[in-house]
C-alpha cells in the first residue's frame, strides 16, 4: 500500500466553509476504528467549526485549530494534530480545553459531563465546621485549567508533561489543598498540582462484565489502579505529591494520591466494590537498612485525622525484617 503523502493528508483536512467533517470513510480504516471507539456518542463523527489549517513539514504533522463539542460539552476550543506514521496509518492528537484558565466564566466539572457520576460526602466551602454536603464525585476540585486529549495512540502530553493513552484523558491542573486531609501537612509544594488520567467510557454501560481478577490472596483490597490487564470503567485521575517526610532514615517515594468513580452508582453488579469512588494515598517505603521497600497504601478521607496504611513488603525475609534500623533504630522521625 503506498504510504499517503502529508500534502494528501491536508488536502483530506481541507475545511469547506470553515467546517471540517471526518466520519468513519473520510480517512484509514485504523483511523475509523478510533472514531468508532472514542466518538460512538458523537455518531461517530469529528466535526471542526471555525476550523484554521496549518502544514508543518519539519515536524510532518497537519494542525487544526477551531471548537467542538465533546463529552455532553458544546463548542470546545479544539487543537487537533495530524500524521502519518510509519504504517501508513493517520494518527492524531485532539485536544479539547474545558477551562482555560482559575478565571474563565465558563466553569466545567466532571459532572458537566457525567450527570450521573456517584454522590460524595464534600466539605462545605468557607465551613469553620466540619460541614459536609452530597455532591457528585470531583465536585470539590477546583481547577485552575482543564484539558481532555483523545489520542489515536500512546504519548506524552506536550504542555504537562504526563503520559496519555490510547483514547480519552484527563489532565487538569488544581490546587490540592483542601482535598488530601492529613496528607496536606507534609506537602514541600502547596503549588497548582497537575492532575491526570483515562476516561473508559463504555459504549453499551448495560453490559458491563468484569473479567475474572485474579487478586493477590497477600491484598486485603484490589484496588482500580492494582487491576491487570484491564482498565475499569470510570474515571482514573492521578496526582502526584512530593512529601517532606521521612521515617528515621526511611524515605518515601513515588507518593500519590490516586482517585476512581465509576460514571453511575450502578455501573457493575449491585455487590461490586468497583460501585464506590475511592481515593487513596500510594507510595513506596524505601528502606535502605534492610534492602527492603514496602509499597503503601490508604484510603484517604479529608475528614480523618489519621491514616490507616497497608503496607506490602517486597525482598521479605527474616533476614532482612532484622535490619530494620532505618525506621525502628536511633533516628527520630522528621
Amino acid at each position: 500500500m503506498k504510504k499517503m503523502k502529508l500534502q494528501t493528508l491536508a488536502k483530506q483536512l481541507e475545511p469547506d466553509n470553515g467546517t471540517i467533517t471526518i466520519n468513519t470513510k473520510s480517512l484509514s480504516s485504523a483511523f475509523s476504528d478510533f472514531l468508532s471507539q472514542y466518538f460512538f456518542a458523537e455518531g461517530k463523527v469529528l466535526e471542526i467549526q471555525g476550523a484554521k489549517l496549518t502544514q508543518d513539514a519539519s515536524s510532518q504533522t497537519v494542525t487544526v485549530t477551531g471548537s467542538a463539542s465533546y463529552l455532553n460539552i458544546p463548542n470546545r476550543p479544539l487543537s487537533a494534530h495530524f500524521w502519518i506514521d510509519g504504517q501508513g496509518n493517520v494518527q492524531t492528537s485532539l485536544t479539547y480545553t474545558m477551562i482555560e484558565s482559575a478565571t474563565s466564566t465558563r466553569r466545567w466539572a466532571f459532572s458537566n459531563s457525567f450527570p450521573e457520576l456517584p454522590l460524595t460526602d464534600i466539605r462545605v466551602k468557607g465551613s469553620k465546621r466540619n460541614e459536609y454536603e452530597r455532591l457528585p464525585c470531583f465536585s470539590n476540585f477546583d481547577f485552575l485549567c482543564a484539558n481532555v486529549s483523545v489520542c489515536s495512540q500512546a504519548m506524552q502530553d506536550g504542555e504537562f508533561d504526563v503520559p496519555l493513552q490510547e483514547g480519552i484523558n484527563f489532565v487538569g491542573q488544581i490546587r490540592p489543598l483542601g482535598l488530601l486531609g492529613i496528607v496536606e501537612h507534609f506537602l514541600n509544594n502547596d503549588g497548582p498540582q497537575t492532575v491526570f488520567g483515562p476516561i473508559i467510557i463504555p459504549e453499551d454501560d448495560t453490559r458491563i462484565v468484569l473479567p475474572n481478577l485474579n487478586q493477590d490472596v497477600s491484598r486485603s483490597t484490589l484496588y482500580p489502579w492494582e487491576i491487570v490487564d484491564y482498565t475499569l470503567p470510570g474515571i482514573h485521575l492521578s496526582m502526584s505529591v512530593p512529601l517532606a517526610f521521612k521515617v528515621g532514615k526511611a524515605e518515601f517515594q513515588d507518593t500519590q494520591i490516586r482517585f476512581y468513580s465509576p460514571l453511575k452508582p450502578d455501573m457493575f453488579e449491585p455487590d461490586s466494590p468497583y460501585n464506590i469512588p475511592v481515593c487513596a494515598f500510594t507510595g513506596t517505603l524505601d528502606i535502605p537498612s534492610a534492602d527492603m521497600a514496602m509499597d503503601m497504601i490508604a484510603d484517604l478521607d479529608i475528614a480523618d485525622s489519621y491514616l490507616n496504611i497497608e503496607g506490602r513488603f517486597e525482598n521479605f525475609s527474616l533476614e532482612n525484617m532484622a535490619k530494620l534500623a532505618s525506621i525502628t533504630g536511633s533516628g527520630t522521625n522528621s
